[in-house]
């Protein structure tokens, strides 16, 4: 039995080492105890560097002196979580580790590779951090190598390799079994190529290029450690987490003896059960709700510096979000129509010359209302809002269409396969299609990159209800001749916030649940740049930012915004009403003559 407590565990390891000073045999025998349980070789051979510890009034104090180096004495909840890395790693599986902060999981996912370098042979493993100063700094314990040198500064000599440690910058290599750790920065890059027993990606959520070194290290391993605390749905982190691509080791905050003293659940705001203790409750004192979802209550939804309010947009999903009524394609009748025709069919809004095919294999259009007649309501005015992709397969081409006098998204169309002309055609059809009480919708795109493509294919088809430029911070915001909205930084954040404003106050009501999906990946970096969950890479090396259906639905605002004023002449109150008798008070007035005597 190992002890466990502080005391017990000094006292048991001070007998240890006494006894196999001067004995060969006993060494040979803890040498071996050591190679068949990391259990045992952490418990009595570790020391952890430790920088604070919680008292008993949940109260946290800095640790200094001899109290920074303290043996590893592991919890029932590290245990296990040692049993499931190893089956992971021996098994050749990912594994994700969402945890709350200060459980150890670092040290552990080090210690863990540390024994397999120092016991088992031929077994290489990759570290990964975000910048190389967090790999490895000399004298730094904040780098994950130095962590693994202050692992074997604390071990008997007699247990490490007999041979000298081939101890290089971002290596370490064992003499005595052919087994190697390496590290690298995340760069876009990190693994490719080579061939590892499994790969630790440390602080994962924390990196920018995530979907990058993820794709980069697929197939350097079988074993992909994500260790991390989450920092909200617009990362890499998130999405396996979302989609359980590896299976997920958890390490709350309540499972720490410290921390997780006089622990005991309560119910929430929204009456869910959620875990307290007298630590709780004292950080909540000292930390943001930010910084609590992220660091302590491991809630991906709160964490990270979201755009999108979390319990705003769970609001609007709780209220409006449902199936579409019905999916579909929409064609022209007319096969093999050339531009003549197309035109001609626009110019005169023919929508009998579209039929709208409910279902199949894979359909674009997703509504949200009934057809009336095969088409959708003619009362209703209709506004386009559309991103614009390559049509490459990366990323979404989006319309996004809403009614203006019931505040409604009633439909989408949603493909990656096609090119800027293609979804111009689209476009136009659709909004004949669509027609409504303008007669046809309006359309609102954004004209940068493929969308400059899209604008001319629009105008040359002869559709001529769409967006013009405005200018900014002029008062008038008069048109400008450049047709589509052009976006920048500044642009893109401003109409992301009205959005935002418009799903507040249901100005928008949006039912589709990947659009709302979607609005919870926005996020701001570390430098302050408003991102989507998907970053694009252009080819010159800049970011920039894409959204899909967020930005379509944004873009219904301005559309809208075109319309012509609905202010129609003032009915009359109904006689003997309130409002009746109050008119009727005000015409004998004015047929007065108060001058007269």
């Amino acid at each position: 039995m190992i002890p466990k407590t502080l005391e017990a565990n000094l006292k048991w390891r001070r007998q240890l080492l006494n006894e196999a000073a001067f004995a060969d045999h006993f060494q040979n025998q803890l040498r071996a105890a050591c190679a068949a349980s990391p259990w045992f070789w952490i418990n009595a051979f570790v020391f952890t560097f430790r920088q604070k510890k919680v008292l008993s009034n949940g109260e946290e104090v800095p640790c200094t002196g001899h109290e920074a180096h303290h043996p590893f004495i592991t919890w029932l909840v590290q245990d296990e979580f040692i049993g499931e890395l190893i089956d992971a790693i021996d098994g050749g599986h990912d594994v994700l580790i969402n945890k709350s902060r200060d459980m150890g999981a670092s040290w552990l996912c080090l210690t863990v590779l540390h024994w397999y370098w120092q016991f088992r042979s031929s077994c290489t493993f990759l570290e990964l951090s975000r910048k190389e100063e967090y790999v490895d700094k000399k004298g730094s314990m904040d780098s994950l190598f130095e962590k693994h040198r202050y692992i074997n500064k604390w071990q008997p000599r007699w247990l490490l390799p007999q041979h000298t440690l081939d101890d290089k910058y971002m290596h370490l290599g064992n003499p005595d079994n052919g087994s190697a750790i390496e590290g690298e920065s995340t760069n876009g890059d990190a693994g490719r190529g080579g061939r590892k027993t499994a790969v630790l990606k440390d602080e994962f959520a924390a990196v920018l290029n995530g979907a990058e070194v993820d794709a980069a290290t697929a197939d350097t391993t079988a074993c992909r450690i994500y260790n991390s605390t989450p920092k909200g749905p617009g990362t890499q982190f998130h999405k396996i987490f979302k989609e359980r691509r590896a299976r997920v080791l958890t390490l709350p905050w309540w499972r720490h003896p410290e921390k997780g003293a006089g622990a005991r659940q309560v119910l929430d705001e929204a009456g869910k059960p959620k875990w307290t203790s007298p630590w709780y409750e004292a950080e909540k004192l000292r930390r943001d709700k930010k910084a609590m979802a992220q660091e302590v209550d491991m809630d991906h939804g709160q964490a990270g510096d979201m755009f999108f309010d979390h319990d705003e947009i769970d609001r609007h999903r709780r209220a409006h979000e449902k199936a579409p009524v019905l999916t579909g394609t929409l064609s022209l009748i007319v096969e093999d129509a050339g531009d003549e025709r197309k035109r001609a069919i626009i110019g005169k809004g023919l929508a009998e010359a579209f039929t709208f095919a409910r279902g199949g294999e894979r359909p674009a259009w997703k509504l949200w209302i009934p057809l009336v007649n095969g088409r959708p309501p003619q009362d209703l005015s209709y506004c386009f809002g559309i991103d614009i992709s390559n049509g490459a397969g990366g990323s979404n081409s989006v319309l996004s269409v809403i009614a203006d006098e019931i505040n409604m998204k009633v439909a989408e169309f949603a493909s990656p396969f096609v090119s800027p002309e293609e979804l111009a055609e689209i476009a136009c059809f659709a909004g004949v299609w669509f027609g409504g009480a303008g007669g046809s919708a309006f359309l609102c795109w954004e004209n940068n990159g493929p969308g400059g493509i899209f604008g001319r294919k629009v105008v040359k088809l002869g559709y001529r209800k769409f967006y013009f430029q405005r200018q900014d911070n002029t008062q008038a915001e008069q048109k400008t001749p450049r047709w589509g909205w052009h976006s920048n930084q500044q642009r893109k954040e401003i109409l992301l916030a009205r959005y935002r404003e418009a799903l507040a106050k249901d100005q928008i009501i949006n039912a589709c649940k990947e659009s709302l999906d979607e609005a919870l990946d926005y996020v701001y970096d570390e430098t302050g740049l408003l991102i989507p969950g998907r970053l694009k890479q252009e080819s010159g090396g800049g970011r920039a930012l894409h959204g899909d259906r967020v930005i379509a639905d944004a873009l219904t605002i301005l559309a809208r915004e075109e319309l012509p004023s609905k202010k129609g002449k003032r009915t009359h109150a109904p006689v003997g009403s309130f409002a009746g008798r109050r008119d009727a008070h005000k015409r004998k007035l004015k047929e007065a003559d108060i001058w007269r005597d």
